[in-house]
Formats: C-alpha cells, sequence, structure tokens
C-alpha cells in the first residue's frame, strides 16, 4: 500500500510538471517489474515437508469480557457435536480444536495438568483455548501425552489491557480509574503449542488478539519457539457489527505471507477463518454470529526471510543509509 501511495505521488509530480510520457511511466512500470520479480523469488524458496490436519473452530458470540457460568461446558457441548458432524478425528489426521480468546472466563487455569488434559485425551483431539489466570490473558493447550501448554499474552494492548508506563504509573491509574492492567508475559522456546499427529510433532506459535498486527512480534515468536502454523485466537466482540473486524482481519492476513505458513483465525463473535500462506483467505459468516466450522488443512511451510526477527531492523536501517547518502549529495551538490 506504501508503495502505491508513493507511485501515486511519484506520477502526479511528474505529470503535474509536464514532464514527458517516459518519465511519467517510468515509475509503474519499475513497480510493476519489481513486483513481478518478488513473485518469481516467492515461488523459488524452499519448502518444508508437506504438512496435514484437521480444524475445528468454535464461534459461541458470548457477550465479550463477561464472565458466565458454565462457558467451557457449553463450548464443548459446541465442539461434541461439531466433531459428531464431521466424523471428526479421524486414524490419519490430528484434529486441533481452536476456541477464541475468552471463550472461559472466570476461573485461573494457570496450574498445569488437572482435570483438562483428559478431556482433550477423551475425545482425541489437541486442544488450543482462549481463557485467563490472575492478571494474565492466556491460551492454553492440551494433548494426550504431553505437558499442558500455559502461554500469556506478550503484549497487552495500551489502555485496551494495561495502562503504559511502569508500574508505580500503572497501580496510580488502575486505582484512580477504576482499570485492571494485565501483566505482560515472555516468549521462550515453550512459547508454541506441540502435539503428535500421524506425520509426525506439529508445532503452533498462538498470537493473541492484537498481536496478530504485530510483524515482530511473530518474528520473534517464531525464532524463539518455533511454528509450522500459526492461530489467531481472538475476541472481536468489542468491534459489534463495525468494518473493524475486517480491518484487523486484513492486516493480520499479511503474517501467513510474511511467515509462509497458515495463520488459523478463530473469534468470539466472527469473522474467524484462515489465510494461508500463499495469500489466499477465507472469512465465514457476519460479525455478532455463532458458527462451528471444520476444515482439512494442507500446506508446506515456506522459508521465508521475513521469518527472521532481524529483517525489520535491517530494512529500516538500509532506508536510514539510504536518506543518509541522499542528504549528503545534496549537500555537496549544493557546495560544487
Amino acid at each position: 500500500m506504501a508503495l502505491l501511495w508513493g507511485l501515486g505521488a511519484w506520477t502526479g509530480f511528474q505529470a503535474a510538471r509536464g514532464a514527458g510520457p517516459r518519465r511519467v511511466l517510468a515509475a509503474p512500470a519499475l513497480l510493476l517489474l519489481l513486483l513481478g520479480g518478488l513473485d518469481a523469488a516467492w515461488h523459488l524458496l524452499p519448502r518444508g515437508p508437506r504438512l496435514a490436519l484437521d480444524v475445528v473452530m468454535i464461534q459461541p458470540n458470548y457477550p465479550p469480557g463477561e464472565r458466565m457460568a458454565g462457558m467451557e461446558a457449553d463450548m464443548w457441548r459446541r465442539t461434541d457435536a461439531e466433531l459428531k458432524r464431521s466424523g471428526l478425528p479421524r486414524p490419519a489426521y490430528a484434529t486441533l480444536v481452536l476456541w477464541p480468546e475468552s471463550s472461559v472466563l472466570g476461573r485461573n487455569d494457570l496450574a498445569p495438568g488437572g482435570r483438562l488434559p483428559l478431556e482433550a485425551r477423551n475425545r482425541g483431539v489437541a486442544w488450543l483455548f482462549g481463557t485467563e489466570g490472575g492478571r494474565f490473558n492466556l491460551v492454553r493447550g492440551e494433548a494426550a501425552g504431553q505437558p499442558s501448554f500455559i502461554q500469556a499474552k506478550v503484549l497487552p494492548m495500551p489502555f485496551g489491557e494495561r495502562m503504559p508506563g511502569p508500574r508505580p504509573v500503572r497501580d496510580f491509574l488502575d486505582r484512580h480509574l477504576g482499570f485492571y492492567s494485565a501483566e505482560a508475559g515472555t516468549l521462550g522456546p515453550g512459547s508454541s503449542f506441540r502435539f503428535p499427529t500421524p506425520q509426525g510433532p506439529l508445532t503452533v506459535h498462538p498470537l493473541i488478539c492484537s498481536e496478530a498486527l504485530l510483524e515482530q512480534r511473530v518474528a520473534d515468536g517464531l525464532a524463539a519457539a518455533g511454528g509450522q502454523l500459526l492461530a489467531n485466537l481472538t475476541n472481536d466482540g468489542w468491534f459489534d457489527r463495525s468494518v473493524a473486524t475486517d480491518l484487523h482481519a486484513v492486516q493480520i492476513r499479511l503474517r501467513a505471507v510474511e511467515a509462509g505458513v497458515p495463520l488459523l483465525r478463530a473469534t468470539l463473535t466472527g469473522k474467524s477463518g484462515i489465510f494461508r500462506e500463499d495469500g489466499s483467505w477465507e472469512l465465514w459468516g457476519q460479525p455478532m454470529t455463532e458458527a462451528s466450522r471444520s476444515l482439512h488443512l494442507a500446506w508446506r511451510p515456506v522459508l521465508t526471510p521475513a521469518r527472521s526477527p532481524r529483517l525489520a531492523p535491517a530494512i529500516l536501517g538500509l532506508l536510514a543509509l539510504a536518506l543518509v547518502a541522499a542528504a549528503w549529495n545534496k549537500r555537496e551538490t549544493r557546495l560544487n
């Protein structure tokens, strides 16, 4: 989008100053060549082995942020109905059940083990869901034979989830404004959910809500913990029926292309969907609706340079050097 804005500004400027057709059309031609070259280069990037997975996503349309009795039981009722309808799980493929952010509230899910691993094992599924524990916004995963996976949101949204500033400032604002600042999680080798499949272990890197908007957060997470699949567990109920849920989706689909792996989007109120590594995507239904979806997903991870957390700083550094060089050249021209 930035390239298109820049192209339009350049072309309009050249046309307004009376430049010839060759100079006016030079930038559009170069942009087309650049985009064509990048597209060809993307298809030449190395691929990983073929992976396959059955996925079930539940969209309950709960009131956002509301703690209600029996949330987990209701989510399992919806999940069991979808598993039965779809004939899942199947022997040849693992089944991943995704519940969105805030699908289970009103309890502390920080402690591993307990009853929850049995819920996944008894159904023969891997289960990844949004919950909470203490002051943490959590995603938790369970699968047979695996330790409980627990990851807190690393970047709580300023003002929306956490007052900015050092702790004394946050505590002061919380007390006087009646706010409740979430604590931030950390990234490490255990920040991706790993579970067995008939084809071998599969690793899913989860992103809670707004984290999927930030390319550096995704690159840092993949560098720390790896990931053959991305999952965005989000509560878009705050957007109601506005276009904001589509704007959120439009931005996070870039993460799938950058990382070279599909991104599954499980929302509390819609629109849930999938963004594939080749840029294609699907969103289902409308905001503020209930839905249950199952799909078979097959892909080969693309080993893209954007998975490196050093890429964005390197590009910014090159741009800064280019600006310094241009300014220096202009200064030398004036002196001569």
